[in-house]
């Protein structure tokens, strides 16, 4: 997956929105083919139904580390078993 290397001030520039009712792709002058902007749209279906959360990573432990977590007296005590195994036991 391509990553972000840098950041940059562009400047400011006019933006334009158009939107045909009923129509999503559309042509305007010169041939070009535009789309109606769903980007509002994408937002609240996003802020209604959230995408979810990643799901938890799950690491191997040794025979004595999965006995170690099963035998932490406390959530606080696993947490710690989890940062330093880097995930949960499978």
């Amino acid at each position: 997956m391509p990553r972000v290397k840098a950041i940059r001030r562009a400047g400011f520039a006019d933006v334009y929105n158009m939107e045909v009712e009923n129509v999503h792709n559309f042509a305007v002058n010169g041939g070009l083919i535009v789309h109606n902007c769903d980007a509002l749209r994408y937002f609240a279906i996003y802020w209604i139904n959230p995408a979810p959360a990643a799901a938890e990573k799950r690491v191997k432990y040794r025979p004595d580390e999965l006995e170690d977590y099963r035998n932490a007296k406390s959530q606080a005590e696993r947490d710690i078993i989890i940062k330093r195994k880097g995930g949960k036991p499978l």
